[in-house]
């Protein structure tokens, strides 16, 4: 019998092989959530036991940011070639290693190089877990599940504050270092043990006995016979995971679209979660104060993920993310001319940064569907990968501004305008994946 996997495992109902492999994947997304504001939580620290100056301080924080260009884009590539299971084992391998090395860093040049280092692993994380998930979640639930991982990065965000909290006294900055990459290695048997490989990766392999396996983990009802013949019949039109293949059969322009709002996004994310408490010090509040205001951001970013989790399962993600791009731009231009107003920033924050990351949850949402299966992770590998630029530079040009005797308030000011680019061209996005609707990208346009 001819058996279609990917028509076959899209309509299962979701059981324990599901949520095992959303629990794993997500994870990995809290890892990332981790590391992303462990290093704004500890940056005065590290700047003054290195002496490092604001310009320093920005090229540290975007060190990461640039192995996470590499990872995203050759971890995903990986990951469609020789299979998701491998290239997240790596993945975690590469993060866990290079973020307890970075503990021991005792210079400008080794905590760049560690941090880049830890960056290749964590950028590959992400595209591999947002592939797993569309991998095997229900048509009906893709967007869903990825926002549902998504708060895995949220949660990393919180606990870093946490921890850094608890540990300060202790053990310092390096002590953050060391508990999360510590945390991460010890993932790696958990992956090795139960994470499964994609469907359409065991089929293209070859590997029949697996694929059954694996389809009956996921319907335990389906019974698996001699004869089987296990197919991938849709999502053919792509020519395997290369980069040309995102730029075939009307994908060009989703691509382009889709790499600038990854762009703009990381460009005002990075700066954000990266320099906010520094800035926010700088405009009057206390440490503790800064603290709590970034903190009221992440919660503010979990309730908005929750809240559009269910939002996109009626509405198109496209147009869920012009909406939060449009309230999230003004949000910085408030919290610019509140200044040291303790009980207002809590407010903004809580507003401005979660409407501003939970636009990643639903951009992520967004980039495995973009694309067939065999180029799944390739194409949100590179979208990543890309918007990771804007990462990279959003806090090397805050601590280049801030070099120059740029002020606080005009530094959340000039970040106002990202979302705002970012909005435009969602509205383009989904748009374009509207006259689609017949052609390849038919399917994407209903699935979102």
């Amino acid at each position: 019998m001819r058996i279609d996997v990917t028509e076959k495992k899209e309509v299962v109902r979701l059981n324990g092989f599901h949520y095992r492999v959303l629990t794993l994947c997500t994870l990995l997304m809290f890892f990332d959530g981790f590391d992303l504001i462990a290093a704004s939580y500890v940056a005065g620290d590290i700047a003054r036991q290195l002496s490092l100056s604001p310009q320093q301080l920005g090229i540290s924080f975007s060190a990461a940011v640039v192995g996470g260009v590499l990872g995203a884009v050759c971890i995903g590539l990986l990951g469609d070639r020789w299979g998701r299971r491998p290239a997240a084992i790596l993945s975690c391998l590469i993060f866990g290693i290079g973020t307890v090395a970075t503990a021991w860093s005792d210079s400008y040049a080794t905590l760049l190089g560690w941090r880049f280092i830890a960056g290749i692993g964590l950028g590959g994380a992400t595209p591999i877990a947002l592939s797993m998930g569309a991998d095997f979640g229900p048509k009906r639930l893709k967007g869903t599940l990825s926002l549902v991982m998504y708060c895995g990065f949220i949660l990393g965000g919180l606990a870093a504050g946490a921890v850094s909290a608890a540990t300060a006294s202790a053990l310092g900055w390096k002590g953050l270092f060391l508990i999360g990459g510590g945390m991460t290695l010890l993932l790696v048997p958990f992956f090795v043990l139960w994470l499964p490989e994609s469907l359409e990766v065991l089929v293209r392999q070859g590997r029949k006995a697996q694929v059954a396996l694996t389809l009956r983990r996921l319907s335990p009802g389906f019974v698996p016979l001699a004869d089987d013949e296990y197919v991938i019949e849709t999502d053919t039109s792509s020519k395997g995971a290369r980069l040309s293949s995102l730029f075939l059969e009307n994908r060009a322009a989703v691509t382009v679209m889709l790499w600038a709002t990854f762009f703009f996004t990381f460009l005002a994310l990075y700066f954000y979660a990266n320099w906010l408490p520094t800035l926010l010090r700088e405009m009057g509040l206390t440490p503790d104060q800064a603290i709590a205001a970034t903190v009221a951001g992440q919660v503010g970013n979990l309730c908005c993920a929750v809240f559009f989790a269910r939002l996109i399962m009626k509405r198109p993600v496209y147009n869920v993310l012009g909406l939060t791009y449009i309230g999230a731009a003004p949000m910085f231009w408030v919290i610019a001319t509140i200044g040291g107003n303790f009980d207002y920033q809590l407010v903004a924050n809580l507003i401005g940064g979660g409407l501003l990351a939970g636009s990643l949850g639903c951009l992520y949402a967004l980039a495995p569907l973009a694309y067939p299966s065999d180029i799944r992770t390739t194409g949100s590998g590179w979208a990543i990968g890309v918007g990771r630029i804007g990462a990279i530079l959003g806090p090397m040009l805050a601590g280049y501004l801030l070099s120059k005797g740029w002020s606080a308030a005009e530094l959340f000011q000039l970040s106002g305008i990202p979302p705002l680019i970012a909005g435009g061209l969602c509205i383009m996005l989904g748009a374009r994946l509207s006259r689609a609707r017949g052609a390849s990208m038919a399917k994407v346009g209903a699935a979102l």
